[in-house]
């Protein structure tokens, strides 16, 4: 059992911190209606079998940032929530929303993901996932340029993995980050006037 204080913490944690606590981050798109969650590593969740409505359930549990799924043979491991919707669905459950399929156990009550990531507390909302993400750019072109000096090869994971370290140690970035970001959308908004409705 995972109790709310658990994904208020993880919330605050960098990317590379929260990565190593073994736990899953569920990413927000920005075309969603909600933020991203981190969900605590070995937090039990249920599945919805039969579609949004279902009262057919099945049990899983977060771990190493994969969700397992407790299947009729054993765990089964997905990478994400799309992928385990999607095996588990009927034919006659068309939605393809995910998170209208779990439920995550926090202090021993069952909470629907759809109003998690509605959460303000524990939820990470878009100005931060867009902060960590052009720190994490920063960080990138930092150790690519390091990398081009010193004429060596690294994959795209491998840089990427050290991005984040890079990030995660180096407060600064982060810092230039948040600048940068709230500079843009400053400049935006300045650009484009809020738009007026004929009186």
């Amino acid at each position: 059992m995972t109790d709310r204080s658990e994904w208020v913490r993880c919330r605050s944690l960098t990317i590379y911190e929260f990565e190593q606590t073994g736990g899953y981050e569920w990413r927000a798109l920005q075309k969603d209606h909600g933020n991203t969650l981190r969900i605590p590593a070995g937090n039990r969740f249920k599945v919805r079998l039969e579609g949004p409505q279902s009262n057919v359930l099945r049990d899983g549990y977060v771990n190493n940032g994969k969700l397992y799924f407790k299947g009729p043979n054993g765990d089964l491991e997905f990478d994400s929530p799309n992928q385990l919707v999607a095996h588990v669905r009927k034919d006659y459950a068309v939605a393809s929303n995910a998170y209208l399929y779990f439920m995550f156990e926090i202090d021993r009550e069952w909470h629907e993901a759809q109003d998690l990531r509605l959460d303000p507390e524990i939820s990470v909302d878009l100005l931060q996932d867009r902060i960590e993400a052009e720190a994490l750019r920063i960080a990138e072109i930092i150790f690519r340029d390091k990398l081009a000096k010193k004429e060596m090869h690294w994959s795209d994971s491998e840089i990427r993995a050290k991005a984040k370290k890079i990030a995660n140690n180096n407060r600064e970035i982060y810092a230039n980050a948040k600048e940068s970001v709230i500079s843009r959308d400053k400049l935006l908004s300045d650009l484009i006037p809020p738009h007026k409705h004929p009186t």
